[in-house]
């Protein structure tokens, strides 16, 4: 990558999430203002001057036997760590970029320490309007946020225009569905690695519809050679008629994941354990040692009994799909009712984390996401199934 290409791109950054976008649908000559959060420029920058601090501390303390100020590499790495944070948070801070929507386009024009910019491009030339997922780290104990992003997306991503941000858990498919309305662009999603496309005119049709149109393939197959490993289907009936129950075996989180988040308390309970029990056996007669013994243990029984427990309830956690002539309910931790007429979309979800992906039911009035734990394979097939159980219900 050119270092100009390299110096555009860190002065002018596209990660929408550190920016507060919330374009109105439908309003011509709306105009919005791009630029980052203040707070995440300040940390940046703080960050630099920390660091240039520190190698003038160390500079006049050299003489008095402080053995860091003596290393050549550690002290210029802190010089280009603290200099790049300075500049990068300048180039930021005094960057601005102003978008206004017209009738027939957008134009955005921009400044910053590098130069101007100023261009503009036709609705139509977006490939849609893009709805994608993002989840941010907090740091170390304090998790991390998802955020919904959507965004007029063009093969030039230079060229990408946000239009929603927003942190929350749930896909704001009611303005998805009102921007790709109102620039008379396909609705796109991430599924998985691949963007699906739904034209614009197709988005508040249900499934039902759709396969009336031709639009969506229905075929219904769940004999025992077809359904994928952890997942079961049954033909049974009930005061509805005639219905279709998938059980969901696989617990939602896998063991070796929890294993993994088990694992780190238990290796230190073991460590502990261990050597306090190796000088018990070595002759040691204080009461602590026998205490700290006897903790360690406790500590490592403790935590494996978690994990145990864990994998315990969420494989017997009640896990189904129940589709009738007329509702879809699931119950996975809650029950959710949907009736067939509404329900628009059934999509795998952009998580590339086996624990958190699944399918996501959607309409107008709710939307929730089954088959977490699930192999990609499991899932794909999960979605083909629902929604052609859905269309032929």
């Amino acid at each position: 990558m050119p270092l100009t290409s390299l110096i555009t791109r860190l002065a002018r950054p596209r990660d929408w999430e550190n920016f507060r976008v919330d374009v109105e649908p439908g309003i011509p000559d709306q105009r919005i203002n791009l630029k980052p959060k203040t707070a995440n420029t300040l940390n940046v920058g703080a960050g630099g001057v920390f660091a240039l601090g520190l190698v003038v501390f160390m500079h006049f303390q050299g003489g008095v036997g402080v053995p860091v100020a003596d290393s050549l590499l550690f002290t210029a790495g802190l010089v280009l760590f603290g200099v790049g944070a300075i500049v990068w948070s300048l180039l930021i801070a005094l960057s601005k970029r102003e978008v206004l929507f017209t009738q027939d386009g957008v134009q955005v024009t921009g400044r910053s320490l590098i130069g101007m910019e100023e261009w503009q491009e036709p609705y139509r030339a977006y490939k849609g309007v893009l709805h994608r997922e993002k989840s941010v780290s907090q740091g170390q104990n304090r998790g991390s946020i998802l955020y919904q992003i959507l965004e007029l997306v063009h093969d030039d991503p230079a060229r990408n225009v946000p239009l929603f941000v927003e942190s929350s858990g749930t896909m704001p498919r009611a303005a998805w569905e009102a921007y790709a309305k109102w620039f008379g662009l396909p609705a796109l999603s991430k599924q998985g690695r691949e963007t699906v496309a739904r034209a614009h005119d197709d988005l508040d049709k249900s499934i039902g519809e759709l396969a009336a149109e031709g639009k969506i393939e229905t075929r219904l197959d769940y004999s025992d050679k077809s359904v994928p490993k952890g997942l079961h289907v049954a033909s049974e009936r009930t005061a509805d008629g005639e219905c279709l129950r998938v059980t969901i075996s696989v617990p939602r989180v896998h063991l070796a994941l929890k294993m993994f988040v088990c694992g780190i308390p238990v290796v230190i309970g073991l460590f502990v354990a261990i050597a306090f029990t190796y000088a018990v056996l070595a002759g040691a007669s204080e009461s602590a040692i026998f205490i700290g013994s006897t903790l360690g243990w406790l500590w490592t029984l403790f935590f494996i009994g978690i994990c145990i427990w864990w994998h315990m309830r969420d494989r017997r956690a009640r896990r189904e799909i129940l589709i009738s002539r007329t509702k879809l309910v699931t119950t996975d931790k809650t029950e959710t009712s949907f009736d067939l007429s509404e329900i628009e979309a059934i999509t795998m979800n952009s998580s590339q984390n086996q624990a958190g992906a699944g399918i996501t039911i959607a309409s107008d009035r709710t939307q929730v996401t089954v088959g977490a734990g699930l192999s990609k394979a499991a899932r794909i097939w999960l979605k083909d199934f629902l929604t052609s159980a859905v269309a032929t219900a």
